[in-house]
C-alpha cells in the first residue's frame, strides 16, 4: 500500500499554524511581491494561497512572456518564497502522534512518500531535527517539480518513483489543505484531509476527514477508497 504526505501542516506544525494573522500578512507580501514581478493583478484573482499565487503566475510567464523575462519572473519568485519558508522552517514542531503513526503504517508494510510545496533545505531541516528521513523514499520538493500543489505533478512524480500503476490498487495521499486534496484527486488517489481547526480544508471535499493522522492508520487498513 502507498501512503503519500504533505509535510508542513500535516506531520510538522508552522509558526502559521500557531498564527493565522502573520500567514494572511505574509500572503498579502507574496502577491504584492508577484505584481511587482509584472504579473497583472487579475492573473492572481481571488486566489489567497501562496502555492496558487504562484501556479497563477508562473503559468501566466510561461504562455505569455518572453522566455528571458519569464525566467526572470520564476526567479523572482522562487527567491521571495525561499525567505518565506525559511521563516516556517524555523518554527517547525513536530506534531505529537506523528511519529507513532509513522510508525504503525511501516509495521502495516505501507511504502510512503513525500510530496511537499516547500524546499528540500527545509525537508532536511525537518527531518534531522526529528528522525523522519527513514519513513520516506521518495521525496519530491518544489525543486523537483514545475508546478506545485493543486497540481498533481509532484504526486505523479512520486508514484512513478514507486513504479504505481492503477492495478496496484488505490493510493493515499494525506494532507491538511485544500490544495493537498485537489492534487490528491486530480491525480486519481484517496485523499485524507487532516482537519486540525484552521479551516485549510474549506471548499475542497476528501474522501476520508481525520481530526489528526491517528485516523490515517484505520482508513488504510481498512483499504477504503
Amino acid at each position: 500500500m502507498i501512503v503519500l504526505f504533505d509535510l508542513e501542516g500535516t506531520l510538522v506544525e508552522t509558526c502559521f499554524e500557531r498564527s493565522p494573522e502573520e500567514l494572511d500578512a505574509l500572503r498579502d507580501m507574496a502577491r504584492a511581491a508577484i505584481q511587482e514581478l509584472g504579473i497583472p493583478r487579475d492573473v492572481l484573482g481571488d486566489e489567497r494561497t501562496s502555492s496558487g499565487m504562484r501556479n497563477r503566475a508562473l503559468s501566466f510567464a510561461s504562455g505569455k512572456l518572453p522566455e528571458a523575462y519569464g525566467e526572470e519572473v520564476r526567479r523572482g519568485i522562487s527567491q521571495f518564497m525561499d525567505v518565506w519558508e525559511s521563516k516556517m522552517a524555523e518554527g517547525y514542531s513536530i506534531f505529537p502522534e506523528t511519529v507513532e503513526v509513522l510508525e504503525g503504517l511501516l509495521d502495516m508494510g505501507c511504502r510512503m512518500g513525500l510530496v511537499t510545496s516547500t524546499t528540500v533545505k527545509n525537508v532536511k531541516s525537518a527531518f534531522e531535527r526529528f528522525g523522519l528521513r527513514k519513513y520516506f523514499d521518495p521525496v519530491i520538493s518544489r525543486e523537483d517539480v514545475p508546478l506545485i500543489k493543486p497540481d498533481p505533478a509532484g504526486i505523479f512524480r512520486a508514484l512513478e518513483a514507486l513504479d504505481y500503476s492503477s492495478g496496484d490498487g488505490p493510493f493515499y495521499f494525506v494532507g491538511d489543505s485544500r490544495h493537498d486534496i485537489t492534487a490528491a484527486k486530480r491525480a486519481n488517489g484517496v485523499s485524507i484531509g487532516v482537519d486540525r481547526g484552521f479551516s485549510k480544508l474549506s471548499g475542497s471535499v476528501p474522501d476520508h476527514t481525520v481530526n489528526d493522522l491517528r485516523g490515517v492508520i484505520p482508513i488504510v487498513k481498512d483499504g477504503s477508497g
